[in-house]
Order: structure tokens, then C-alpha cells, then sequence
């Protein structure tokens, strides 16, 4: 998914890059998750991530540091959604959890 000022990748290796999207260059690269099959969601400067493990992660845009984590329970394999006020991420349990990020941007 392309942002304002990289492009971000986010891999079933469970790693998550920004790269530069005129020169290809890494910027960062955090590791560590576990797979991830959905493409990320990017609110402001937070980068919103589900992955296989059930794991919600908010990630900072800019720098890459991991700014939170929240475990749902069940496998994220849908990229999670912005509405009025929050975020939305369905899981393999067939539950819909509705979240709000401290500091997140309204979705535009």
C-alpha cells in the first residue's frame, strides 16, 4: 500500500517494509510478526496490521517502531478497515472487533 511518503509491504514471512517509491530503497524493515496476509491500513502515521497469529499491531509509519499490540484470539486474514472513530478488523472465529488508536487520524 502506497502512503505519502513510502510504499509498505507487508509479507506472509511476517516482516513489514517502507520502501522509497521513486528509488526502491529500504527505509525499514521490521521483523517478527507472524505471517501476514492482508494489506495493512494506514491511519495518520500509524500503519494498523492483522496477522496469522491473531495479533493486532500498530506500527509507526515514519519510524517503524512497534507502538502497540493487542492479541484478538483468532487469525487475521483480512486487512482491517477505517470508520468514523476506529478500526475494523473481522477474525477467523468469525468475530467483527470494532477499536479506536489513541492519537490515530479520522479516516478521510
Amino acid at each position: 500500500m502506497r502512503g505519502a511518503d513510502g510504499l509498505f509491504i507487508a509479507t506472509a514471512a511476517g516482516a513489514l517494509w517502507k520502501l522509497d517509491p521513486a528509488s526502491g530503497k529500504v527505509i525499514w524493515r521490521q521483523d517478527g510478526f507472524s505471517p501476514i496476509y492482508a494489506t495493512p491500513l494506514l491511519s495518520g502515521k500509524h500503519l494498523v496490521i492483522g496477522d496469522n497469529d491473531g495479533s493486532l499491531w500498530v506500527v509507526d509509519s515514519i519510524s517503524g517502531t512497534i507502538r502497540d499490540r493487542l492479541n484478538l484470539g483468532a487469525p487475521l486474514q483480512g486487512g482491517p478497515s477505517a470508520f468514523a472513530g476506529g478500526i475494523a478488523v473481522g477474525s477467523r472465529d468469525q468475530h467483527l472487533h470494532l477499536l479506536t488508536i489513541e492519537g490515530a487520524s479520522p479516516p478521510r
